[in-house]
């Protein structure tokens, strides 16, 4: 420019001083600068992900957020805030002309990029907030790191055991007791960081904000790594809502089983969802289940397991549960192809375990630990001092981690009653964790199990919104006919009685500590309702039979949202009670009634306190009564008694509750009204005043001591109600099954018909073998089907060189045997193995085969069919040496298949016969009989021992009837009639005295009756 400018002057004085033949006058102007170009864009950040960051709590634990590609994987930067956009963000950029709008896009996004937080991290509470651009859609990935090197970074110990011990006595500034010990609730330096992925779908309205609650855990670390992994494998299938939900159920499984699944229904579609809290300090918008605790303690109980420094470091232990969660090695090695599809990988990896599969070492720690912090958990909640005692449980620990429980219950996220409820669910839960093979798939009835659960909880939830929104209702009334009052306060008195009604109104949102409670339960339930309609979402995924199911869903969801913006929203009423209120004090001010409204509202906490003390008293009465009178009906003789025994049981576990509940509430208005007296004290300027205040002072701190000391008294020996309870639903099942229980005995009829025909069977084949090698014995040489003269129709064969014997009848069966010498320097061993057939006359008689044994099986007591091994003092070579011998040892066993057709029986008799006298212990004999099979369609087990001692012999029987754990036990000594007990399971039904034709049984319900024509005996 510049020189184009130069040249055109010299040009001009040129023309100027040799003048020119053209008459015109010729203008030259230099061309005109080009500007730069500028362009402007606004950003809003209104897409906020929010939640906390939990293993226990991650405190200032530093933040990294970026974009990840769906398809690759690959991280980007990406342009966040931590607050939300009050209004938009507006950048300029400047760049030379002919610069593309691409580039003039980029150095925009760079722009905004550079006002990135430079250093973001999480609060004292692990809390996150991160905002995006309102136009942004895709997948991000959250990292949280705790650093041991960084000062102000620290976690919490949240498991119920211990978290190892401090290298050092611990910083004062974060709070321990003082020792080396890191226990429940103490702070401590770890390397870690935890990951989550969220993905953000396009909006239609980008201006509208948007949230969605991204918790960072342990679980959300394995989510993570699912999803990498699948996308390692298969890049075709990229990072999705879907491929979340997906990762976030098979983490679920893996960990607590099909139950866990239904138990966190709610956490289906996306875990980072919830169990966004730590076991010492549930804040207020967490709501407690069974199925969330289970995950707490679960994931609790890798701190402990870390501490005992077996399985690595709490970091590597967590990369180590995330690897194995998703390839499905936790609980078993898996083998999957690599090439399968995210959602079918994930369904190979766990249907290909093999049912035999050794589980991990960090599994069976964990499950140990997990196991250990569930009976914490149950011990403290039902005050068994007993159990907390085996546990190991210190006193410190205790009051910490009733604390944590009783601030729970306090801010809402669960009742006294469900924590006690919960508390016998997570130990179920947790008993067995993870799942194998099979048992990991998701099916139509699994599937179905979820449907129901999301249907009774969306009922249960639609009650709390409806009764939160007439509360809400109520309390815009109450603000409504305060503000009314302002207008008619002209004195003192009046304006008194407009900031009680005001304060009134204002205690209807908030409690004594300014604490929003109205507000956070609604959050609590707006919060519920939409992870609700996800898991709904998820359903419909699966099929399209779950649409109607959703619809009701997003319409509570939409309820609950409503709800929870009438009282936290912007212009909610949360602000228009706390103007309320700041106006009603004002007028106090203004018409110099500070003191009197002080003073009223001193004496009005105070007589609300003594309320409470009476509602306590009666609630401490109630429950006493309670618990004596179920106690009197413990002992219910039938269904009808049981079920009456029950409903007492709850009864009296509903008071005790109440009785706790009530015993707090009656200790926090005794506190409200000594802080209420206390700020009477604090203004008054008269002696009047300030004997009142000091009255009032007195009475307050009276009503305090006596509140802790029914709180005391109101927590003791819960574990006792509990118990009772657990014991009447027992005692009602058990009655319940007692005409089956009936019914089956009676069955033994039938089933001893054939055990009798079985003992008769066994006792006919042993006459005719021992006859007809008797007979053959005899025999100077080898005879080939030779007439019995014993049993008239039977022939035989035997060969004494290969010592085998053959033996058959036209009609009644046949047998084959086979004999062997075996002996040592001292002893010789006869070895017979044989088998045989029998059959009762009749078309439609019996048929017994005894299945055959082997020698070698034989020799080594394996033997799977019919033998025998007698051993004889002395070395021998052939049988007839063994003629005059009796052997000092035998073992026998026989395999019986029994076929009858006139009692439709099908079944097995295994008899087996150890002589095992010695030296020390002459004549010592062990028998055993076993028989199993069908009888019409009662399928049983019958066994028989008896153990014999020179003149001594104890008969042991055992009967099993059925599958569904029937069985009679019972034993005798020395020929006595058998006297036993009968159980389904492990419960017992009833005892039973064997008479000389049957049995007696005496049941749970008294009823005695008498069965005929029974008998265990088994023969000679």
């Amino acid at each position: 420019m510049k020189n184009n400018l130069l040249i055109s002057s010299f040009v001009t004085l040129t023309l100027m001083a040799t003048g020119c033949s053209d008459t015109k006058e010729t203008t030259v102007n230099p061309p005109s600068p080009i500007p730069p170009i500028d362009k402007t864009a606004t950003a809003t950040f209104n897409v906020a992900l929010t939640g906390v960051a939990v293993k226990g709590t991650m405190a200032n634990a530093s933040i990294s957020i970026h974009q990840i590609d769906t398809t690759t994987g690959e991280k980007s930067p990406i342009s966040f805030r931590i607050a939300n956009s009050v209004e938009a963000e507006s950048y300029t950029v400047s760049a030379p002309a002919g610069t593309s709008d691409e580039t003039l896009d980029e150095m925009l996004a760079s722009k905004v990029l550079a006002e990135n937080p430079l250093e973001p991290t999480t609060d004292k509470n692990g809390k996150m907030s991160i905002y995006l651009e309102s136009t942004f859609s895709g997948a991000v990935i959250i990292n949280i790191t705790s650093s041991s090197s960084v000062d102000a970074s620290w976690l919490r110990c949240d498991s119920y055991t211990d978290c190892g011990v401090y290298e050092n006595i611990a910083s004062t500034v974060i709070p321990n007791n003082g020792d080396l010990a890191i226990e429940f609730g103490e702070w401590y330096k770890e390397d870690l960081t935890l990951t989550t992925i969220k993905y953000i779908p396009e909006s239609t309205n980008p201006e509208q904000s948007r949230h969605y609650s991204s918790n960072v855990t342990v679980f959300t670390e394995v989510v993570a790594t699912i999803l990498q992994d699948n996308l390692s494998a298969d890049p075709m299938v990229p990072i999705s809502q879907q491929a979340i939900s997906d990762a976030s159920v098979h983490t679920i499984m893996q960990l607590l089983g099909p139950n866990g699944v239904i138990k966190n229904a709610n956490l289906l579609s996306d875990i980072s969802k919830g169990v966004g809290f730590d076991l010492s300090d549930i804040g207020e918008n967490v709501s407690l289940n069974a199925g969330n605790l289970a995950l707490a303690q679960l994931s609790a109980s890798l701190q402990t397991v870390a501490a005992a420094g077996d399985n690595g470091t709490l970091s590597e232990m967590i990369t180590e549960l995330a690897t194995s969660v998703s390839d499905g090695s936790l609980n078993a090695v898996a083998e999957v192809s690599p090439s399968a599809a995210p959602i079918q990988s994930i369904i190979s990896k766990v249907s290909s375990v093999n049912n035999n599969s050794k589980p991990s070492a960090l599994f069976n720690a964990i499950q140990q630990r997990v196991k250990k912090i569930a009976a914490i958990y149950v011990a403290i909640v039902t005050g068994d001092t007993a159990a907390l005692d085996a546990l190991g449980v210190n006193a410190g620990i205790r009051n910490s981690i009733t604390k944590a429980m009783e601030n729970a219950v306090k801010r809402g996220a669960i009742s006294q009653q469900d924590l006690i409820n919960s508390a016998i669910e997570v130990v179920a839960l947790v008993e067995e964790i993870g799942c194998i093979g099979d048992a990991c798939t998701i099916g139509d009835e699994l599937y179905a199990d979820i449907a129901a659960k999301v249907t009774t909880e969306l009922a249960m939830l639609n009650t709390k919104i409806m009764s939160i929104a007439s509360n809400i209702d109520t309390t815009a009334a109450a603000i409504t006919t305060a503000e009314a009052l302002e207008t008619k306060v002209t004195d003192a008195d009046t304006a008194i009685i407009y900031y009680e009604s005001a304060i009134a109104a204002y205690f209807m949102i908030f409690n004594s500590n300014d604490v929003n409670v109205l507000g956070n339960k609604a959050n609590r339930y707006d919060i519920e309702a939409n992870a609700w309609a996800d898991t709904a979402k998820f359903l419909v995924a699966s099929s399209s039979e779950y649409q109607s199911l959703l619809d009701t869903a997003e319409e509570i969801a939409k309820l609950a949202h409503t709800e929870t913006i009438q009282i936290n929203g912007d212009t909610g009423l949360h602000i228009d009670v706390q103007a309320l209120l700041a106006n009603a004090q004002a007028k106090l001010v203004e018409f110099d009634a500070v003191v009197p409204a002080a003073k009223a509202r001193a004496e009005s906490s105070n007589d609300m306190a003594l309320t409470k003390q009476g509602l306590a008293t009666t609630a401490q009465t109630t429950s006493l009564n309670s618990y004596e009178a179920a106690m009197a009906m413990n002992s219910p003789q039938s269904i009808a008694a049981a079920t009456a025994f029950l409903m007492a049981a709850q009864q009296a576990l509903t008071d005790k509750l109440d009785f706790i509940s009530m015993a707090n509430t009656f200790l926090e208005y005794s506190e409200v009204a000594l802080n209420d007296a206390q700020k009477y004290a604090d203004i008054a300027e008269n002696d009047t005043d300030k004997t009142a205040a000091a009255t009032l002072m007195d009475s307050a701190a009276a009503l305090i001591s006596q509140s802790k000391a029914l709180i005391i008294s109101a927590n003791k020996d819960v574990n006792l109600f509990s118990h009772m309870v657990a014991d009447a639903k027992a005692k009602q099942i058990i009655l319940s099954k007692l005409p089956m229980v009936k019914k089956t005995t009676q069955s033994f009829a039938d089933i001893n018909v054939v055990t009798i025909l079985g003992r008769d069977a066994l006792t006919d084949i042993g006459e005719i073998m021992f006859d007809v090698l008797e007979e053959a014995n005899q025999e100077t040489g080898n005879v080939i089907d030779k007439a019995s003269l014993l049993h008239i129709g039977w022939i035989y064969s035997f060969n004494k060189t290969n010592m085998t014997i053959e033996a058959s009848h036209e009609t009644k069966g046949s047998f084959q045997g086979v004999a062997e010498l075996s002996n040592d320097d001292s002893d010789t061993t006869l070895l017979l193995a044989w088998a045989a057939t029998l059959m009762e006359s009749g078309d439609n008689g019996a048929t017994f085969e005894f299945s055959a044994g082997d020698l070698n099986g034989c020799a080594t007591g394996n033997s799977q069919g019919s033998c025998s091994a007698l051993t004889f003092s002395g070395v021998f070579t052939s049988l007839s040496d063994l003629d005059t011998k009796d052997p000092v040892k035998t073992m026998s066993s026989s395999t019986l298949a029994i076929i009858d057709n006139d009692a439709n029986f099908t079944g097995t008799l295994i008899l087996s016969n150890h002589d095992l006298s010695t030296n020390e212990q002459p004549n010592t004999f062990k028998t055993e009989v076993i028989m199993a099979g069908m009888s019409a369609d009662v399928a049983f087990n019958l066994t028989f021992n008896l153990d014999e001692m020179d003149d001594n012999e104890t008969l042991n029987v055992k009967l099993m009837i059925g599958d569904d754990g029937y069985k009679m036990m019972g034993s005798a000594d020395n020929g006595a009639y058998l006297m036993g007990t009968i159980w389904l399971y492990d419960y017992k039904y009833g005892d039973f005295v064997e008479m000389s034709n049957g049995v007696v049984v005496t049941y749970i319900d008294d009823d005695e009756v008498e069965y005929f024509d029974l008998t265990f005996t088994i023969g000679d």
